[in-house]
């Protein structure tokens, strides 16, 4: 899948190599090491969030970036992972243990950490294809989704990842898991791919679609939403056996979906919209995002607060109400088109 976090990767590189022309960027040589000043945190583009409890979450995204917030989305610092991968979708089962995945180079990557991100251990065999969607029900029990149909389950904290079949060589963007045995991934050209018996056998399911799928996710056992392009929004009241589209309200890219609870959802897009169900994923209506801009990852909080990431790894959180907003990263954002050398001479 390529958007706008692949111009941000782009950005990177030309930054290191030129300093200059992206917006609010601004880095420091320490040594012969570059630390972020300007924005703070950082400010690349965020992918996904992993909320663990009150206080921990994580999030993932372009040039190997993973931050943890240890207060809730409050403030947030940088862990260290190594690679300048994309890093697309991260799951954490606990505090400490947590898988993410990505692209390094156009082929799949794996990354475990079982000490909150302070290391972090690559699984799986090479060559892997680019690998989109990550999720586990325990430290054990995980799936894995990407290009060319791709699915890997493990049962053993990703120790050994076992490619299963998928019955579709279309590129895979997301993947529910539900229990060690059922989960829904969906895809390219409207694809969806369900199991009962733990990726022994999945079945492709009638979507009503042919627009590219982005993003699933349920609410609990039943009720759950596949949203895409031109704001496509399908969704299931029973696991994922049957779809439905849904008016979304717009025409825009969706790029996530995340249930807070059996009623409550929010999907997002890169090109600005936000909207809301309260009634489980049948019917949509706009929400208001803390300002205009281009959103990436959504989550909840425990306490039923928005997370919301868009642009240059901006960090927004917002109260349960969704109607007081604060972002946690700080410094300007605007395009920066020059820099000088200062001396003490």
């Amino acid at each position: 899948m390529i958007r706008g976090t692949s111009l941000a990767w782009l950005g990177l590189t030309l930054l290191l190599a030129c300093h200059s022309f992206f917006p609010g960027f601004a880095m420091a040589e320490v040594g012969r090491q570059w630390e972020w000043v300007n924005p703070l945190p950082q400010g690349q583009t965020l992918d996904d969030f992993a909320v663990v409890d009150e206080e921990v979450i994580y999030s993932a995204g372009v040039g190997g970036t993973v931050l943890r917030s240890g207060d809730g989305g409050a403030t947030w610092t940088i862990l260290p992972t190594g690679t300048t991968a994309w890093l697309q979708s991260v799951d954490f089962t606990d505090r400490l243990t947590g898988t993410i995945v990505g692209e390094a180079n156009l082929a799949g990557l794996i990354l475990r950490t079982t000490d909150g991100g302070q290391s972090w251990q690559q699984q799986g065999s090479d060559p892997l294809p680019w690998l989109t969607s990550v999720d586990f029900i325990d430290a054990d029990t995980g799936v894995i989704v990407g290009w060319e149909g791709t699915i890997l389950w493990t049962t053993d904290g990703g120790a050994t990842w076992t490619p299963q079949v998928s019955g579709t060589t279309e590129r895979l963007e997301s993947v529910h898991l539900f229990d060690a045995s059922q989960a829904v991934a969906v895809g390219i050209g409207g694809v969806i791919c369900r199991t009962t018996d733990a990726g022994a056998t999945w079945h492709i399911i009638p979507s009503t679609t042919t627009e590219r799928l982005e993003s699933v996710h349920f609410g609990g056992p039943d009720h759950g939403a596949a949203v895409g392009n031109n704001g496509t929004v399908l969704y299931s009241y029973n696991g994922g056996a049957n779809w439905s589209a849904r008016a979304s309200g717009t025409s825009d890219w969706l790029d996530q979906v995340v249930y807070c609870n059996s009623d409550t959802a929010v999907a997002v897009s890169g090109q600005g919209a936000m909207i809301v169900s309260t009634n489980g994923g049948i019917n949509w209506g706009p929400l208001a995002p803390p300002r205009p801009g281009h959103w990436n990852a959504v989550d909840f909080t425990v306490e039923e607060g928005i997370l919301l990431s868009g642009g240059v790894g901006s960090l927004w959180r917002s109260d349960p109400s969704w109607t007081v907003w604060s972002n946690a990263q700080t410094g300007p954002t605007e395009s920066l088109t020059g820099v000088a050398r200062v001396t003490s001479d």
